[in-house]
Protein backbone atom coordinates (compact mmCIF):
# COMPACT_ATOMS: atom_id res chain seq x y z
CA UNK A 1 0.00 0.00 0.00
CA UNK A 2 0.95 3.51 -0.70
CA UNK A 3 1.48 5.55 2.52
CA UNK A 4 2.40 9.50 2.93
CA UNK A 5 4.17 10.52 5.91
CA UNK A 6 2.44 12.96 7.91
CA UNK A 7 4.45 13.45 11.45
CA UNK A 8 7.73 11.54 13.09
CA UNK A 9 7.84 11.06 16.78
CA UNK A 10 10.32 9.43 18.70
CA UNK A 11 9.11 7.89 21.93
CA UNK A 12 12.65 6.25 23.56
CA UNK A 13 14.67 4.30 20.78
CA UNK A 14 11.51 4.09 18.71
CA UNK A 15 10.53 6.24 15.77
CA UNK A 16 6.30 6.77 15.61
CA UNK A 17 5.48 7.50 12.16
CA UNK A 18 1.78 9.05 11.66
CA UNK A 19 0.88 8.36 7.72
CA UNK A 20 -1.42 9.07 5.71
CA UNK A 21 -3.51 6.24 2.89
CA UNK A 22 -6.40 6.31 0.10
CA UNK A 23 -9.22 5.49 3.09
CA UNK A 24 -7.19 7.18 6.72
CA UNK A 25 -4.68 8.38 8.64
CA UNK A 26 -2.74 5.65 11.61
CA UNK A 27 0.25 5.76 13.83
CA UNK A 28 2.55 3.01 13.81
CA UNK A 29 6.12 1.96 14.80
CA UNK A 30 8.55 2.67 11.84
CA UNK A 31 10.64 -1.00 10.94
CA UNK A 32 13.43 0.18 9.08
CA UNK A 33 16.71 1.31 9.21
CA UNK A 34 17.15 1.51 5.76
CA UNK A 35 14.59 3.69 4.79
CA UNK A 36 14.59 6.81 6.76
CA UNK A 37 11.21 8.12 7.63
CA UNK A 38 10.75 11.43 6.01
CA UNK A 39 7.74 14.05 6.79
CA UNK A 40 6.09 13.99 3.31
CA UNK A 41 7.43 11.43 1.29
CA UNK A 42 5.63 9.16 0.05
CA UNK A 43 6.49 5.05 0.57
CA UNK A 44 5.45 1.61 -0.51
CA UNK A 45 4.76 -0.12 2.98
CA UNK A 46 3.11 -3.15 5.04
CA UNK A 47 1.65 -3.36 8.03
CA UNK A 48 2.15 -6.25 10.95
CA UNK A 49 -0.69 -6.47 13.33
CA UNK A 50 -0.46 -7.50 16.73
CA UNK A 51 -3.07 -10.80 17.19
CA UNK A 52 -6.04 -9.64 18.84
CA UNK A 53 -8.65 -11.89 20.50
CA UNK A 54 -12.36 -12.65 19.08
CA UNK A 55 -14.52 -10.36 21.40
CA UNK A 56 -12.22 -7.20 20.26
CA UNK A 57 -13.56 -7.70 16.17
CA UNK A 58 -16.86 -6.71 15.17
CA UNK A 59 -19.50 -7.47 12.51
CA UNK A 60 -20.49 -4.53 11.13
CA UNK A 61 -23.14 -3.19 8.39
CA UNK A 62 -22.78 -4.60 5.00
CA UNK A 63 -22.97 -0.61 3.61
CA UNK A 64 -19.61 0.45 5.62
CA UNK A 65 -16.55 1.12 3.43
CA UNK A 66 -13.20 0.25 4.12
CA UNK A 67 -11.80 2.73 6.49
CA UNK A 68 -9.46 3.49 9.46
CA UNK A 69 -8.19 6.51 11.61
CA UNK A 70 -6.87 7.72 14.61
CA UNK A 71 -9.12 7.90 17.80
CA UNK A 72 -6.07 9.48 20.31
CA UNK A 73 -4.10 6.54 20.93
CA UNK A 74 -5.67 3.99 19.34
CA UNK A 75 -6.31 3.12 15.24
CA UNK A 76 -9.37 2.10 14.50
CA UNK A 77 -9.62 -0.19 11.34
CA UNK A 78 -13.00 -1.32 9.08
CA UNK A 79 -11.90 -4.21 6.34
CA UNK A 80 -13.81 -6.67 4.42
CA UNK A 81 -12.94 -10.13 4.93
CA UNK A 82 -11.68 -11.56 1.92
CA UNK A 83 -11.00 -15.07 3.13
CA UNK A 84 -10.51 -16.91 6.11
CA UNK A 85 -7.84 -20.51 5.78
CA UNK A 86 -8.76 -21.83 9.14
CA UNK A 87 -6.16 -19.56 11.20
CA UNK A 88 -5.76 -16.60 9.05
CA UNK A 89 -7.96 -13.69 7.98
CA UNK A 90 -7.39 -12.07 4.95
CA UNK A 91 -8.73 -8.26 5.00
CA UNK A 92 -9.08 -6.03 1.96
CA UNK A 93 -8.82 -2.40 3.23
CA UNK A 94 -8.36 -1.33 -0.56
CA UNK A 95 -6.99 -2.76 -4.02
CA UNK A 96 -3.22 -2.34 -2.65
CA UNK A 97 -3.62 -3.76 0.44
CA UNK A 98 -4.42 -7.05 1.79
CA UNK A 99 -4.08 -7.55 5.33
CA UNK A 100 -3.32 -10.91 7.21
CA UNK A 101 -4.36 -10.88 11.29
CA UNK A 102 -4.56 -13.79 13.36
CA UNK A 103 -7.95 -13.50 16.01
CA UNK A 104 -6.71 -15.54 19.49
CA UNK A 105 -9.65 -17.97 20.05
CA UNK A 106 -11.92 -17.05 17.09
CA UNK A 107 -15.06 -19.30 17.94
CA UNK A 108 -17.49 -17.45 15.37
CA UNK A 109 -15.61 -17.65 12.14
CA UNK A 110 -16.48 -14.75 10.49
CA UNK A 111 -17.06 -15.36 6.32
CA UNK A 112 -16.17 -13.86 3.20
CA UNK A 113 -17.96 -10.33 2.39
CA UNK A 114 -18.26 -10.05 6.21
CA UNK A 115 -17.17 -6.40 6.94
CA UNK A 116 -14.95 -6.88 10.59
CA UNK A 117 -14.20 -3.53 12.41
CA UNK A 118 -11.76 -4.01 15.09
CA UNK A 119 -8.84 -0.89 17.22
CA UNK A 120 -5.68 -1.63 18.49
CA UNK A 121 -2.96 1.03 20.40
CA UNK A 122 -0.44 2.23 17.41
CA UNK A 123 2.00 0.43 19.47
CA UNK A 124 0.37 -2.71 17.76
CA UNK A 125 0.92 -1.60 14.71
CA UNK A 126 4.55 -1.84 12.58
CA UNK A 127 5.09 -0.41 9.62
CA UNK A 128 7.20 -1.99 6.95
CA UNK A 129 8.56 0.42 3.93
CA UNK A 130 9.98 -1.35 0.89
CA UNK A 131 11.02 0.25 -2.44
CA UNK A 132 9.88 -0.81 -5.68
CA UNK A 133 12.93 -2.14 -7.54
Amino acid sequence: MRIKLLNIEKHGGITVAECETSIGVFKGIWRSRQIKPLIGNIYQAELTLADIACEEVKKCSSAENPCLYLQGDEVRFIAICEEFDGEVYFLRFADDWLQMLYIEKDDKHFAANDVLSFEMSWEQVEVYPYSLL
